[in-house]
């Protein structure tokens, strides 16, 4: 992290740990007037494609279907031997504790294929942003109770419905650093927080965004760090201002977020001592919450500029 003070104040800060992503799918299949009968689960892959489709976008809007039946690797972009695309239909945010105790933010989404859409056999599953060709976010075999590759048959009388759960695990552990502004070192620690709070973690397939930082809020009167469960650090907000993301690097699985005030914004005698930073607003998750020690001065003649590093890994 590095700060330079001219006219301008310039701070780079990186987030506490990777952000952790998994999916899971759930297969179902019914006839007319029946309900649906769940006939396979089993977790994904989530592939090199898809870490870097997060990167720009991260809208899980389409469902492949097919009959290939290699075992998937992370190098992956398609499925073996296409079949079938079906959009989504629906989506729902939720959030939850994993039976290792580690919270978590997911989004359902679920994708209803129209009654005989699919007719014979499949073996391979995987998800994507637009239909083939588009490269994949994940890929699966279709595989029993017992991990075992299977396959599943489907007849013209009946109809085919997937939910697939993306999930994410925001960091658990503190990141302290230090930055140097004209000679004096600053120290911060930056937390997750939100954690409770799908909306803050998890995309919102309203809007396609990327994932990572899209709004930056400063903080006052010696504020403090909260825990992950609270919604911000403890303390007085100076406002919240929009933050541009720098063009995403291919493979670097890290989103840089650049968050500018201005002369007129986030002035104050107590100084700023903390920053909230959001997700890509109404869109995209991640939260975090920083402190900085000693506070930082901020006044009319001064511009400041955060600059927020967002990375994340497959779990």
């Amino acid at each position: 992290m590095t700060i330079q003070i001219l006219k301008r104040r310039f701070v780079d800060l990186r987030t506490c740990g990777k952000v952790r992503v998994s999916g899971h799918f759930e297969i179902f299949k019914n006839r007319e007037g029946e309900p649906r009968q769940k006939v396979a689960e089993f977790d994904n892959l989530f592939l090199n494609s898809g870490l870097n489709l997060l990167g720009t976008i991260a809208n899980f809007a389409m469902c492949q279907v097919g009959t290939g039946t290699s075992t998937p690797t992370v190098g992956q972009t398609a499925l073996d031997n296409f079949l079938k695309s079906q959009s989504r239909s629906t989506y729902v945010s939720l959030s939850g504790v994993d039976g290792n105790g580690d919270p978590y933010c997911e989004v359902a989404v679920t994708y209803s294929f129209p009654l005989g859409a699919v007719v014979g056999t499949i073996s391979e599953i995987g998800i994507s942003n637009l239909a083939p060709p588009a490269v994949l976010y994940s890929r699966a075999l279709i595989v029993d109770m017992n991990g075992n590759p299977t396959t599943i048959t489907l007849l013209p009388t009946e109809y085919l419905t997937v939910i697939y759960t993306f999930r994410v695990f925001p960091p658990l552990s503190d990141y302290s650093g230090v930055v140097q502004i004209s000679g004096v070192n600053y120290n911060y620690t930056s937390r997750a927080v939100n954690v409770s709070t799908a909306s803050a973690w998890v995309p919102n397939h309203g809007i396609t965004a990327p994932f990572g930082i899209g709004g930056v809020g400063a903080f006052r009167d010696m504020a403090s760090l909260a825990p992950i469960t609270a919604t911000a650090p403890n303390g007085v907000t100076l406002g919240l201002v929009g933050s541009s993301l720098d063009a995403y690097v291919n493979n670097s699985y890290t989103n840089v977020s650049r968050t500018l005030f201005s002369q007129t914004v986030a002035n104050h005698a107590n100084m700023i001592s903390g920053f909230l930073l959001v997700g890509q607003i109404a869109a995209s998750g991640c939260s975090f919450q920083v402190i900085v020690d000693p506070v930082i001065p901020k006044n009319a003649d001064r511009t400041l500029q955060v600059v927020f590093s967002v990375s994340w890994a497959r779990k």
